[in-house]
């Protein structure tokens, strides 16, 4: 994946995120995405997500985690389908 293109999903599963779990949601991306994240630059996939700088130590953390941790079948089928533009948004209304 290009750096534009987990920009996007980062930005998606950001907006579909339940109230008060943006953090969590952070951090299941670097997990979910670990290895299409190695070498990439996360401070500006961050700004390009449309999130802070400060995010891509959330994200690195999650990417940690990776090799330790599995998402649960449950958080999978919660999560957007790129493929589906505005996945999820209709949860934080």
């Amino acid at each position: 994946m290009s750096v534009e293109e987990l920009a996007n999903e980062l930005e998606n599963m950001s907006k579909a995120a339940p109230k008060g779990e943006l953090s969590a949601i952070t951090l299941l991306f670097g997990i979910k995405y670990a290895r299409e994240l190695e070498g990439m630059p996360l401070k500006f996939l961050a700004l390009l997500a449309g999130r802070g700088e400060s995010i891509a130590t959330e994200i690195y953390k999650g990417k940690k985690l990776a090799r330790y941790v599995d998402v649960k079948t449950e958080a999978r089928s919660e999560l957007p389908n790129p493929a589906w533009p505005n996945a999820g948004m209709e949860r934080r209304r």
